[in-house]
């Protein structure tokens, strides 16, 4: 007997269970039997018919928009082709939002939990009081957010700020909650933090096998490690030709733990004019700029041919001007802005123990380096004696260098991502 059919026995059996939800069959409580699902991960019994499509609840905050978001832009596309119906629930007021409404992507806002006692960052800053309110604000919460999952099959965390409220409120809905882990934490309190959560989910996915040890898990059936999608662009041919004085890009947001004053510090080391720095990810309103960015404005200012940039919305056309793209993330989840330099024919250079050298190391392009002081060393050895051939080495195979991240493009990841989910409901 398929599985179909042995679904179909908790019919007008009054003596045996559901075998997906636990309940009780019978005539006089045939609406418990609508609600039951068959749990093949490829298809959902709702309402007494068999349907394809699975209805996934996306929850997060989105207070700004990141590499997350991206990411969660192009998953969306694909899931429309994958068989996952999907909703964003985000917070009120974020920008995100109406990103969505232009794609003609369903959304809903809500009001999240507040969470005082992260509010200055730490829960070791936090006040005794702050923290007592935490479990009481988020239970609330959890409580409102159910309601809104009332119609679907699965709920996706992709915020770890926001799984706790979306682990009760799943619970109270009887579905599925699913972790998208992708921040990154230092200290043992995070850590145990997010062990315990991860513990409590449905299923974890991460973009990237050192978030997962980094947060304590471990991979299974229930843990898995699914790359982030990248919209590649394969026109290689519009690269730059790597040639004296190199010019050397690193992109992303300027905050300290992604190493921008570390780069910085090491082309200031250089011979003035060996090489050119190109920053891209600065604050575009001059008053919301921080002391820490405007020290490296001010810096990179007195570097000839060398430019520090606003934010932009496409990066391509700034990295095929690159010869290299470092990225120095201290701990960064997957690293995007590597797959977009390896596609755009820049030479990405990363430091290990993260996302962004797994990219490396799974593709075969690029350097990585244990610490700054390697990457001033390397740059030395290409700006002198002999540093073109050194040069002509690394980029021989460049024109192969797209079909190495193939497997970070959209429909790959997309195909992968749904199956997951399917596999959780």
């Amino acid at each position: 007997m398929d599985r179909g059919r042995r679904h179909h026995s908790c019919w007008g059996n009054h003596r045996r269970w559901c075998c997906c939800r636990g309940w009780r069959c019978g005539p006089r409580r045939s609406p418990r039997v609508l609600n039951c699902r068959w749990r093949s991960g490829a298809a959902n019994w709702r309402k007494g018919k068999l349907i394809n499509d699975v209805k996934v609840a996306i929850v997060t905050e989105s207070a700004s928009v990141w590499g997350a978001e991206h990411s969660l832009l192009i998953l969306l596309e694909q899931f429309k082709q994958q068989g996952i119906e999907a909703t964003t629930v985000l917070a009120q007021g974020s920008p995100f939002k109406r990103i969505l409404d232009t794609r003609n992507h369903r959304a809903i806002e809500y009001r999240f939990a507040k969470h005082p006692a992260l509010a200055g960052g730490s829960f070791s800053t936090a006040s005794r009081n702050d923290i007592a309110k935490e479990p009481f604000n988020v239970l609330a919460s959890g409580v409102r957010l159910a309601k809104v999952l009332k119609d679907f099959d699965l709920a996706l965390s992709f915020s770890l700020w926001q799984s706790p409220e979306t682990i009760i409120a799943s619970r109270i809905r009887r579905i599925p909650c699913v972790l998208d882990l992708h921040e990154t934490f230092s200290g043992g309190q995070s850590v145990r933090l997010t062990k315990f959560i991860g513990n409590f989910c449905s299923g974890v996915i991460a973009p990237s096998l050192s978030i997962v040890r980094s947060s304590g898990l471990t991979l299974s059936p229930k843990v898995r490690v699914i790359g982030r999608p990248v919209e590649v662009d394969k026109t290689t041919n519009q690269h730059r030709n790597a040639r004296l004085p190199l010019t050397v890009g690193i992109f992303g947001q300027i905050v300290p733990h992604k190493g921008v004053h570390q780069l910085v510090s090491a082309v200031e080391a250089m011979p003035q004019g060996a090489l050119n720095l190109m920053v891209v990810g600065g604050t575009k309103e001059a008053d919301r700029r921080t002391p820490f960015e405007l020290d490296l404005r001010e810096r990179v200012s007195r570097m000839p041919r060398s430019q520090f940039l606003d934010r932009v919305g496409a990066v391509g056309p700034y990295m095929r001007k690159c010869d290299l793209v470092v990225n120095l993330s201290e701990h960064e989840a997957f690293g995007r802005t590597v797959v977009e330099a390896i596609s755009c024919g820049a030479y990405p250079v990363v430091l290990d123990g993260s996302g962004p050298a797994e990219i490396v190391n799974a593709t075969g392009v690029g350097k990585v380096i244990e610490s700054v002081e390697d990457l001033e060393g390397f740059l030395i050895s290409l700006c002198g004696p002999g540093g073109m051939v050194k040069l002509d080495e690394l980029f021989r195979d460049r024109a192969h260098w797209p079909d190495a991240v193939d497997q970070f493009a959209a429909r790959s990841v997309g195909e992968r991502y749904a199956a997951a989910l399917k596999s959780f409901a």
